[in-house]
């Protein structure tokens, strides 16, 4: 008998016996699940039927409740002008960006010529605005169907339109002569059959609870089961993200090396010493930090890749020839447009990285800062003569700071300015040759200026050269 379990017939018939077990069960699984899905399909048809008509009525009655609402709400604002931009405009915007109407309804607004003038989705979708309703209809409950000039005035209408994306709505429309216009109020048909599902299928489960036992057992069994192989996997996937998060890190690190290479690689070639591009990064860091609450674009990982790039500013000076770089007197004019080309030298070899490397947005931030650092806010800068808002931020930025530290870092060919002074000149540019929010940035952090370049500037002593030498 102790051999037995061993018995090839036996181990063969136990085997026969586990597969006849896993099929009768599966049989018997399938089976209830088929009854069930039929009684499901039933309950569901019956109570979608009648629970359509109902919960349609009650959207277009909350629909006119808020298209009366809404009307009493203008009204009491009392706009005059809804052109885009002003600030009635704003106000009726906010209004309607503000209405939460259940599944995804909206509120928009029309002018005399029922084109859309406010919408909640206008911010995004620009195209939007002025989108006409003029050869749209309501449908009544009978098909008869109305344009929107034939509606009657001062009556809150209701009916089934179809848009121009070709799905229908429930609308509630309504005059409203403050302002020569109408506002609808929409409800997505589609949206209500999902509704209408979320209504109904909490009814189906509970009734057909106790019926489906068996299948929640195996489904919590399978659950469980799989959980295990979620755990396993997900352990698989964590240890995969650290190690790509390692590598992009490291990738990081050696780009920002690279970056910071190259800079120096530039800045050798001049007559700048001791560590001006990291006081470039420093000031650049405080003033971006400065006007992070006046533009939103700017965060920690903003602020660090301006900090990176600023320090490439310059980078353009390696095409530029000794004889002109590093004479130490009085550039002529033929000279002075030559050094004034090391911006479109400095954008081209960027723009040759990005296309090599993809996208980058470090690159693009030093590509913007080296084409466009010398560029004056009155337009009267080089190499474009690109004026205003139209000069990107963080070259703005990198302006203002260049300066900053070319006035008051010592040179072979002139003495360092005090802080003082160079904050006067500085300040005396603002709205000519700097961005005047920039400047007030600046004027708000004099002190971490000034701190930092105590402590970051080069204090060994320069062989003096003519005073005629110019500053780039």
């Amino acid at each position: 008998m102790a051999g037995s379990k061993h018995n090839p017939a036996l181990v063969g018939g136990a085997a026969s016996t586990r597969r006849s077990r896993r099929r009768l069960i599966a049989i018997a699984v399938l089976a209830q699940a088929a009854v069930l899905l039929a009684g499901w399909a039933a309950t569901v048809w019956l109570a979608q039927t009648r629970a359509s008509a109902s919960l349609e009525r009650l959207i277009l009655d909350q629909n006119v409740h808020t298209a009366n609402v809404m009307a009493d709400t203008i009204r009491e604002i009392g706009p005059k002008n809804i052109r885009r931009g002003s600030p009635d405009w704003r106000r009726l915007q906010g209004l309607v960006e503000q209405v939460d109407l259940l599944e995804q309804g909206y509120v928009c607004i029309l002018d005399a010529q029922d084109r859309i003038v406010c919408h909640p989705e206008l911010r995004q979708n620009p195209d939007l605005y002025l989108m006409s309703y003029a050869d749209m209809t309501l449908a009544d409950d009978h098909g008869r169907e109305v344009s929107f000039a034939q509606l009657p005035d001062g009556i809150v209408s209701t009916g089934r339109m179809q848009t121009m994306q070709g799905g229908f709505h429930l609308v509630a429309t309504a005059e409203v002569p403050s302002i020569n216009g109408r506002l609808n109020v929409h409800q997505p048909v589609d949206a209500l059959a999902l509704a209408g599902d979320r209504i109904t299928l909490p009814m189906i489960w509970s009734g057909v609870a106790t019926g489906s036992v068996v299948l929640i057992v195996t489904t919590l069994l399978i659950s469980h089961l799989m959980r295990r192989h979620d755990r396993a996997l997900e352990a698989i996937n964590q240890g995969l993200e650290h190690e790509v998060k390692a590598r992009v890190e490291k990738g990081l690190a050696t780009r920002n090396a690279l970056v910071r290479g190259l800079a120096k690689l530039a800045e050798s070639r001049d007559t700048d010493t001791g560590s001006h591009l990291e006081r470039i990064a420093q000031y650049a860091s405080i003033l971006a930090d400065e006007l992070r609450e006046r533009h939103p674009v700017i965060d920690d990982r903003w602020i660090d890749d301006v900090a990176v790039a600023s320090t490439m500013h310059d980078i353009g000076k390696v095409g530029i020839p000794d004889s002109v770089l590093l004479k130490p007197g009085r550039l002529t004019d033929e000279e002075r447009a030559v050094i004034e080309r090391h911006p479109l030298i400095g954008a081209e070899t960027l723009q040759s990285v990005s296309r090599t490397m993809g996208e980058d947005e470090l690159i693009e931030k030093s590509h913007r800062i080296a084409l466009c650092h010398h560029e004056r806010w009155d337009g009267g800068g080089y190499p474009n003569q690109v004026r205003g808002d139209s000069i990107p931020l963080e070259a703005r930025i990198v302006a203002l700071v260049d300066v900053y530290d070319a006035l008051t870092s010592e040179r072979p060919y002139k003495k360092a300015m005090t802080h003082e002074k160079a904050v006067g000149i500085i300040v005396e540019g603002s709205g000519s040759h700097f961005d005047p929010d920039v400047v007030a940035a600046f004027v708000r952090r004099l002190d971490e200026f000034d701190r930092a370049r105590s402590r970051m500037q080069d204090s060994e002593a320069m062989p003096v050269l003519p005073a005629s030498r110019r500053v780039a």
